[in-house]
């Protein structure tokens, strides 16, 4: 096969390499025009495209503060919604709070006169305040008046509405010994009512809230543990009974039993209510021995047996302890307990603790990424890269237990307005929180515009070091293509029976073989 050679002239050869560079420049320029860069590798402008990299990489770590910047934002403000709730709760908790204390106040009046108005045998109101006398204001007399030995405490404070002040029993010897009588325990009895008011400030063990008799006939009235115990027991007879039903620490009840031999019961009665009967078949035999509130002097029978000696002593307040030898009514009972106004006053503190629970569960459910700060878990929130720089966003114990509420009590007008005051404190602190949450939240705001500020300028400088002038590029371009067009036009015309295309394929001289 013969071989053709086609072999450029010097000029030709120089023309070819022109046009392949103009190739070259305008490849390059179009990149620049379709990525809006001048600088697109290493090649182009190392100082440039490595300074930009490290920009690139600044703002990159700045994005991950950023995110991490409105994580807190959003924490904080999940917090502060919570607490905005809490406040809410609180506002409903203290209106009731005071609204209970209007209404207690409205319907008060003295105890005292209906009392009386059943012409009790024995009435102590033990508001003494020194002395070592429990008056009597019942039909007994001062014959009857008590004495209080041990550690019995005067002036104690109301244990309910309309009731003027209590004294406190100290578990160890303190009571009240009451004169044996044939108005009370020295004859038989076929009719008796006993009632008092009281709270327990301890219910561990058997307390004698109040007896007559011995361990053969014996009428009882006393704690075990947390229950409350209405006995009576005529040796040979009847009893003792086991009725009796549960109760509980720091709360005001009214306490009573009827011994009717009429109609052959013994009653035992808490705030009115029955809490059950035992069956009798007559009266009581005399019981010659001691009377006493607040322990067990010289022996009784409980539900379980006798019991001898001095003991079981009550700790806790007793007021207004009455005694009749009649058989008081179930309405006569309830009226006690309406005019002490117990079941209104439970009313509101049930409302007020309902609007406290929900205050507890507002607060275990405000946790946002797994941080509560209304549950004592603090927030740490970085405004740099290092960490170096930082916010500590401080949890607060917002927990009923946390913020100070004890067992809210409604029994008394001190014990709401204490309960009032708690509110208050816990009121306060919420709101002091809501303050320093606005704090911390205005300051990772502005630290969060200034990164956003940072990031801008990074990314700004390095369009400056990498950006082309996208007008300035397609002039070029265009420039370019019509400087490459001349180019093959002139090398077309000096060249004969040579395939341009060919030539333009080739970088060096071109041989071709046909």
């Amino acid at each position: 096969m013969p071989l053709n050679v086609n072999i450029l002239n010097a000029a030709q050869n120089s023309n070819l390499f022109a046009i392949q560079n103009t190739q070259s420049a305008l490849n390059t320029a179009q990149l620049q025009l379709s990525t809006g860069q001048r600088v697109n590798s290493a090649l182009d402008n190392p100082n440039n495209f490595f300074t930009a990299l490290s920009l690139s990489s600044e703002a990159t770590g700045l994005n991950k503060v950023l995110d991490n910047l409105s994580q807190s934002i959003t924490t904080i403000q999940t917090a502060d919604n919570a607490r905005a709730s809490l406040d809410g709760i609180i506002n409903l908790a203290s209106s009731n709070a005071n609204d209970a204390i209007t209404e207690l106040r409205t319907n008060q009046s003295d105890i005292g006169s209906i009392i009386l108005a059943d012409n009790p045998v024995v009435y102590f109101r033990l508001d003494e305040t020194s002395g070592t006398t429990a008056t009597n204001l019942g039909s007994g007399g001062a014959a009857l008046n008590g004495t209080y030995n041990g550690g019995v405490t005067f002036n104690t404070g109301a244990l309910s509405f309309n009731l003027s002040t209590s004294a406190s029993f100290d578990g160890v010897n303190g009571r009240v010994d009451i004169p044996s009588s044939p108005l009370i325990n020295q004859s038989a009895t076929p009719a008796r009512t006993v009632e008092l008011t009281f709270q327990a400030d301890d219910l561990t063990g058997r307390q004698v809230l109040y007896e007559e008799g011995g361990t053969t006939n014996a009428i009882a009235l006393y704690l075990d543990d947390n229950r409350i115990f209405f006995n009576a027991r005529d040796s040979g007879d009847f009893g003792p009974f086991n009725i009796s039903t549960e109760i509980e620490v720091g709360r005001t009840y009214q306490a009573a039993f009827t011994l009717d031999a009429a109609n052959l019961t013994f009653t035992g009665y808490l705030d009115g209510e029955v809490v059950g009967t035992g069956a009798l078949n007559g009266s009581i035999a005399g019981r010659g021995a001691a009377v006493a509130i607040g322990r067990n002097s010289g022996g009784t029978f409980f539900a379980d047996g006798p019991e001898g000696g001095n003991g079981e002593y009550f700790q806790g307040r007793i007021a207004d302890f009455a005694l009749y030898n009649s058989v008081l009514s179930q309405e006569d009972l309830q009226a006690r307990v309406d005019n002490l106004q117990i079941q209104r006053a439970e009313f509101f503190q049930n409302e007020v603790n309902e609007l406290i629970n929900q205050f507890q569960g507002q607060v275990e459910d405000s946790i946002f990424q797994g941080v509560n700060l209304l549950n004592n878990n603090d927030l740490r929130t970085s405004f740099n890269r290092s960490g170096s720089s930082s916010l500590i966003t401080q949890g607060v114990d917002f927990t009923t237990s946390g913020i100070g509420f004890t067992d809210l009590n409604f029994n008394s007008f001190e014990n709401i307005q204490q309960s009032i005051n708690e509110i208050d404190i816990a009121q306060s602190a919420v709101q002091d929180f809501g303050t320093a949450l606005s704090n911390d939240l205005n300051l990772i705001n502005a630290r969060e515009e200034f990164t956003r500020d940072t990031i801008s300028n990074l990314q700004g400088a390095r369009e400056d070091l990498l950006a082309a002038d996208q007008n300035e590029v397609a002039a070029e371009v265009l420039s370019l293509q019509t400087q490459q067009q001349l180019q093959i036009t002139t090398l077309s015309l000096s060249t004969q029976g040579t395939n341009i295309g060919d030539l333009l394929a080739q970088p060096n001289p071109l041989f071709s073989q046909g």
